[in-house]
């Protein structure tokens, strides 16, 4: 494509996704990110990160014409034909307490130790090549606990828990969204990311709720999804354990409150610019420019915006498909969990690599 025939290319916020692209260079120029198979090359997306830097430093008064002409220089938009899809997702603030009580009673765990990381040399032939995680005994490979086991104490006595929260459905949540600020008993506060996950496929609640009757589909958000876990205790867990993907956590520091947890791609998340992609095909900090018919909630203007690969997801699978980082705390959550946008793809790539075509 060329630039001048995106829609809302000239009237975009292209200073705002040079700053979050100079977030992904920083650590870029030091560790190349590498090529996926539909993405950007990524040592040349590491080159023009290495120029942004010298270009723009540590300014904070870049234009968006000044962006949007370094963008224009540096890259050639591709238009990605697959049908395009975006959700959103969020930081929660949830209440936590270091030690468990009768009111704190479910627990936040760490990696366990006996949770390997594996591959195709090291999966064995009758694991779903899905897994990229297992249990490890003995240098043998087993798949891990799913939640249900774990839910019914399969991790217990083993000094995992490093938080404890009050609700398993905010804890649910939390998983899906990935990380998550503490607000601990002493006031102070605490941030959780990713560390790892049990390995088994994600399994989408909204879904399970829709196939069972429970939902209509155009009424699946994020709060009607917790409401009716709330609403139907008795049936709460079985639906929540449908989804046999498990998610540990690590306690990060929280260095600047403006920013969000550091993403998949080594670099904390910018609200509204960050983009969690399919990693198996797009590179990480490939620039994409998301356009959509519909608009945010309180916003006028449909959905339109520059932003840069640098998360992933189990549920973010395709090429046009995408999940947005709407910030931290419940305003963001409600943005996030009413995203669900039909949209445009048109990924930036250097100038002058090849493409698959």
């Amino acid at each position: 494509m060329d630039f001048s025939t995106i829609r809302g290319w000239n009237d975009g916020r292209q200073a705002d996704a040079l700053g979050c692209f100079l977030k992904t260079a920083e650590r870029a120029v030091e560790k190349p990110h590498s090529t996926k198979s539909l993405g950007a090359d990524g040592q040349a997306l590491a080159d023009i990160g290495q120029k942004a830097l010298e270009q723009f430093g540590n300014r904070s008064d870049i234009s968006d014409l000044a962006a949007r002409s370094f963008f224009e220089e540096n890259f050639q938009p591709f238009e990605i034909r697959d049908q395009g899809f975006i959700t959103g997702y969020f930081e929660p603030e949830l209440l936590a307490s270091r030690t468990r009580s009768d009111e704190y009673s479910v627990p936040i765990y760490r990696r366990p130790p006996d949770l390997a990381d594996i591959n195709d040399d090291t999966r064995p032939n009758e694991m779903d090549p899905y897994f990229m995680f297992a249990r490890e005994e003995q240098g043998n490979f087993s798949s891990y606990h799913n939640r249900r086991e774990i839910n019914q104490g399969a991790l217990d006595g083993r000094g995992l828990e490093i938080f404890w929260l009050k609700d398993p459905v905010d804890c649910y949540f939390m998983h899906i969204q990935g990380s998550a600020r503490l607000i601990l008993t002493n006031g102070t506060t605490q941030r959780v990311s990713y560390a790892a996950k049990s390995g088994h496929p994600y399994s989408a609640i909204g879904k399970y709720l829709v196939s069972i009757n429970a939902m209509k589909l155009e009424d699946v958000t994020m709060a009607t999804l917790k409401q009716w876990l709330r609403d139907n205790p008795t049936q709460m867990f079985a639906a929540m354990e449908g989804n046999q993907s498990y998610i540990f956590f690590q306690e990060t520091i929280l260095d600047d409150p403006d920013l969000g947890p550091v993403a998949a791609g080594g670099v904390p998340l910018t609200s509204g610019c960050s983009l969690a992609i399919d990693h198996k095909m797009h590179t990480f900090g490939t620039p994409i420019f998301v356009n959509s018919q519909d608009s945010l909630p309180g916003e006028e203007n449909p959905f339109s915006r520059l932003m840069i690969a640098q998360d992933t997801g189990s549920a973010i699978v395709g090429s046009a498909r995408g999940d947005v980082f709407i910030g931290s705390g419940d305003r963001a959550g409600e943005i996030a969990g009413a995203i669900k946008f039909g949209a445009e793809f048109i990924a930036l790539f250097p100038r002058n690599q090849s493409v698959a075509q």
